[in-house]
């Protein structure tokens, strides 16, 4: 059927225009973009938080100090923080629930492992906002035995690649390590063993993207686009920021002479090597698109892990030169 009345190509122009304009919508720098991702992002960790009522067996009535300590830090957080670093808390939610996210449904690091999101007092205190565990089968006595492995993670959604940001995060770890010791964990209730209470000595690591990189992937996680996810940089940055950062730690670790500690470090580099060699032929294949090497290049939070000998040291530089003003 022709068509008469010309409103076909117009109504195409519409469609068009409202498409780009509800693209053009969807950036973290639009508030009612950037609440909807908060809704989701909470909705989804949601599922597998820590419930701190689930521990009173345990802890007793020091849930309930726990519970106080927690509207402490956020009174204080509210009072203290201007509306910048809130929107910096609000885009960290975000960014955790994309990466639990593509732990799980893309396995971007590995099929043996589980996330579960830190109840807020481990957040506010032991500054952890997801935990991996790690599932190892081993042989013990002529049998077949689970064993589990756990890490830290961090979200780094500063929106600045400065050294000095990030230098902060890492100097803590770094430290805890000089120390002879690793995070504690308060409340853990494990999804694969009996384990409940706390964790001890858990190796930390610090996971972020920079504000184009997260600009990126904020859309794609709202829509749903799963499979453009499975071959975005942010999979390989993720990885490589935990071995760089496993690089570093262990070497650090050995000169303290933190034999244990180097140990677990061992461990989780085995690990995590594993599934780098695994994924190794997807890796490359994103690596060497052309579209994403400004992601690659640009990023400066990835560019900070990628030399991190060089930027603590400018890092260190900057934190001095802070304290003298």
């Amino acid at each position: 059927m022709n068509n008469m009345y010309g409103y076909e190509n117009d109504w195409q122009k519409i469609e068009n225009r409202n498409k780009k304009q509800e693209e053009s919508e969807k950036t973290l720098k639009n508030e009612a973009f950037l609440n909807d991702c908060l809704r989701l992002a909470l909705k989804e960790l949601g599922i597998d938080i820590i419930d701190m009522e689930n521990f009173r067996d345990i802890y007793g009535d020091g849930v309930d100090n726990d519970y106080a300590y927690i509207k402490l830090r956020e009174r204080d957080f509210d009072d203290k923080n201007n509306e910048q670093e809130i929107r910096n808390k609000m885009i960290a939610t975000i960014l955790e629930a994309i990466l639990c996210g593509q732990i799980y449904k893309n396995e971007i690091l590995g099929s043996d492992i589980n996330t579960t999101s830190t109840c807020k007092y481990d957040d506010y205190k032991n500054g952890v906002d997801t935990l991996l565990e790690i599932e190892e089968e081993v042989k013990i006595s002529g049998s077949n035995k689970k064993i589990y492995h756990h890490a830290a993670i961090a979200i780094d959604a500063t929106m600045s690649h400065r050294n000095i940001n990030l230098y902060r995060k890492i100097k803590i770890i770094q430290d805890e390590i000089k120390m002879g010791k690793l995070t504690f964990i308060k409340y853990f209730q494990s999804k694969n063993s009996d384990h409940k209470g706390a964790l001890l000595n858990i190796p930390k690591f610090v996971i972020g993207v920079d504000k184009n990189t997260i600009e990126g992937i904020a859309p794609l996680w709202y829509d749903g686009k799963n499979k453009t996810l499975s071959k975005h940089p942010f999979r390989v940055i993720v990885l490589k920021e935990i071995l760089y950062q496993l690089d570093y730690f262990l070497e650090y670790a050995q000169l303290e002479n933190q034999v244990k500690i180097v140990s677990k470090l061992k461990e989780l580099k085995v690990y995590f090597e594993e599934v780098k060699k695994e994924d190794q032929d997807l890796i490359t294949e994103i690596e060497n698109n052309s579209d994403n090497q400004n992601i690659f290049d640009n990023d400066g939070v990835y560019a900070f892990f990628r030399n991190m000998k060089k930027n603590m040291k400018e890092g260190e530089k900057e934190y001095q030169e802070e304290r003298q003003m």
